[in-house]
């Protein structure tokens, strides 16, 4: 006996090696074949058979080989050729159960076929793709692709596709309990068929026009499409077709309450398709046989059937099966008085029901709140701009008029000049108008850092000065700045309404002021407010401080350091996205770099050794050091964006 094993053994790795050989000659000529061939089309029909012939074994070389060919199918016959092959290695996908990379390259053979006038490639590729999104339970996606099928087909006056594309329509009113509707168009695509002689689709037509005459309680009908279907899958020895119609037929048994017969074809049914190792053919044998034992008392065979077919739905995504699974099994586990389980799989045939039927309008009403989002923003920008420019006349208008002030002013002083010829009165006189518009003027110009921290500074390398952006909220000890890199001043918004519109930002929603609050709405006003005005190339960066409890936040683009006289500074870590705080409870000094992501091991080195040299660690004495090392900051250590350094004492 062990011989006989190890001799099978031996014959089988023989086998396997031969096949394997013939598999590398095989990929070995086509390889040859487009890598020396001259003429395109042989060598992108090259690429794609290798595509082909590797999916099995390697996904990313059936990649490789469709990328080679794309970059060399410029003629029209090369390009359907490459459109070919893409949908060939969808359709294999798609037959292994792989959806969404089946859906990838069906997706990529319609975006090259759709420029060349192909309407049978093109409306097989629709109708492939439909049939993903059936698979998927997504029915509105599915018949928008059906429809674009059809119509394919009839600008190409192709009947058979006509037909096709009718039975899937049908099939997707069948799935959402339209059966009069699911009735006409299987009938359409019954009528083609028999036209065309196809006897195949004749049956195929006649068990769906079938299934959907069960439905609407017509029996007799029912019966008699099945068994045209059933002579015609038998005359031509096609098994899956015999096993479907014996399944159905016992389904048709079970309605009419005749459940022994019901069972008896159901199980010959699941026979052929074990032979066959059709697993969703397989799924739904076991989803009706559960059932049948469920109607015949048999609760335990019901459950145990119908977890086997639910671990398969659940693995290949047949949401419709997935759904009647759980509307059994929630009546079974009640029929035993398990609540807890009946309630649960209700709970599940609810929710994959609902899914269903809504995910189309739920995607919808998601568009349409997007729409109204963007919308909303523009106006609140729009606004802003608008008020912009009502400041900047404003501005005008009072400029204009000290000027004209200014002139009348003028020409009094030179009249006095005349009368008293007192040329130091007339100096004098004339350095208070001077410092009069400077003053006047002087409320435009940007507030500095020593607004919220009368200690603190800023150092840049900025050509242009920094834009920051100031607010210390209600509870004083919070302060805020938002730091916009090197702004270039065109934004056509003024720095006074984007600090009102930060203040409304931090002050809004919540009576109780807090720091990780103030974070939260300092980033929705960046991505509301900031980055449509600025574009979100522009590098922002923003830090909240609670000087009460010595806490800190700090955006991802912001480092730097904090320490305590005497000791080491310590990193202030960056985080991958959004924002995180840290606490400087035993720290007497901040030392920012704004607009500047986590500094590397060689900057960090030399940002301590610097301070280290620091002989009194006051803050002047911190700023002036910085100040004299910025240029090597900058060129030594190679910054690409210009540097913004803040220093506040926390004292």
């Amino acid at each position: 006996m062990i011989k006989r094993a190890l001799f099978i053994s031996i014959c089988l790795m023989l086998t396997a090696s031969s096949f394997a050989q013939g598999v590398k000659q095989a990929t070995d000529s086509l390889m040859q074949i487009a890598t020396s061939q001259r003429i395109d089309s042989v060598r992108v029909k090259a690429f794609c058979e290798l595509a082909i012939a590797l999916i099995d074994s390697s996904y990313q070389s059936t990649q490789r080989y469709l990328n080679e060919a794309q970059k060399i199918a410029r003629t029209e016959k090369c390009q359907s050729i490459l459109a070919n092959g893409y949908h060939q290695v969808g359709y294999k996908l798609y037959s292994k159960g792989e959806l969404d990379l089946a859906l990838e390259n069906m997706a990529a053979a319609l975006k090259v076929i759709s420029g060349l006038n192909n309407t049978k490639i093109e409306g097989d590729l629709y109708n492939d793709i439909g049939l993903i999104y059936k698979n998927w339970g997504k029915y509105d996606a599915a018949i928008e692709h059906f429809g674009k099928s059809m119509d394919c087909y009839q600008k190409g006056n192709n009947l058979e596709g006509i037909a096709m594309a009718s039975n899937n329509i049908g099939q997707i009113y069948y799935y959402t309990n339209n059966y009069p509707k699911a009735v006409e168009y299987f009938k359409r695509y019954y009528d083609v068929n028999h036209s065309l002689g196809n006897s195949r689709a004749v049956a195929g037509a006649s068990n769906n026009i079938a299934s959907a005459y069960i439905e609407l309680n017509n029996s007799d009908k029912a019966m008699e499409y099945y068994l045209v279907a059933l002579r015609i899958y038998d005359s031509l020895g096609v098994q899956i077709g015999v096993g479907v119609i014996r399944d159905n037929i016992g389904t048709l048994m079970q309605r009419k309450g005749m459940l022994s017969e019901s069972l008896s074809f159901h199980l010959k049914a699941l026979d052929i398709f074990r032979a066959l190792n059709s697993q969703s053919r397989i799924c739904y044998s076991l989803k009706n046989i559960g059932h049948v034992y469920h109607l015949m008392g048999n609760q335990k065979e019901g459950a145990n059937t119908l977890e086997e077919a639910l671990a398969i739905a659940t693995r290949l995504g047949i949401k419709e099966t997935e759904k009647e699974i759980y509307e059994t099994l929630a009546s079974i586990y009640a029929s035993t008085n398990n609540y807890a389980k009946a309630y649960t799989n209700l709970s599940k045939y609810i929710e994959v029901k609902d899914s269903l039927i809504s995910e189309a309008t739920s995607l919808k009403l998601r568009e349409v709140e997007a729409q109204y989002q963007n919308a909303q923003r523009e106006k609140e920008i729009q606004i802003l701009k608008e008020e912009s420019l009502k400041e900047q006349q404003r501005k005008s208008i009072f400029i204009a008029a000290l000027f004209s002030t200014l002139v009348i002013l003028t020409l009094l002083l030179l009249e006095i000049r005349k009368l008293k010829k007192a040329n130091s009165t007339v100096k004098r006189e004339n350095d208070a108008l001077t410092q009069l518009v400077q003053g006047s003027l002087g409320y435009s110009q940007q507030a500095s850092i020593e607004r919220l921290f009368p200690s603190g500074w800023l150092i840049s390398t900025c050509a242009n000065k920094p834009l920051l952006l100031m607010q210390a909220t209600n509870q004083l000890n919070i302060k805020v700045i938002v730091s916009i890199a090197c702004n270039d001043r065109e934004s056509g918004v003024s720095d006074s309404l984007l600090n009102s519109k930060l203040k409304e930002y931090i002050s809004m929603g919540s009576e109780v002021i807090t720091t990780s609050y103030i974070a939260e709405q300092v980033l929705k006003y960046t991505e509301s407010i900031i980055n449509p005005i600025f574009g979100k190339e522009r590098a922002v960066s923003y830090m909240i401080l609670n000087q009460a409890t010595k806490e800190l936040i700090v955006s991802q683009l912001l480092s730097g350091f904090h320490f305590t006289k005497g000791q080491a500074p310590e990193l202030i870590p960056c985080g991958n996205k959004g924002h995180h705080a840290i606490s400087l409870k035993d720290s007497n000094y901040l030392l920012l770099f704004l607009n500047q992501p986590q500094q590397n091991n060689e900057q960090q080195e030399y940002v301590k050794s610097t301070l280290a040299k620091i002989t009194h660690f006051s803050n002047s004495d911190i700023k002036e050091t910085m100040q004299s090392n910025l240029l090597f900051w900058r060129d030594g250590l190679k910054r690409e964006q210009p540097l913004i350094l803040v220093g506040i004492p926390l004292d």
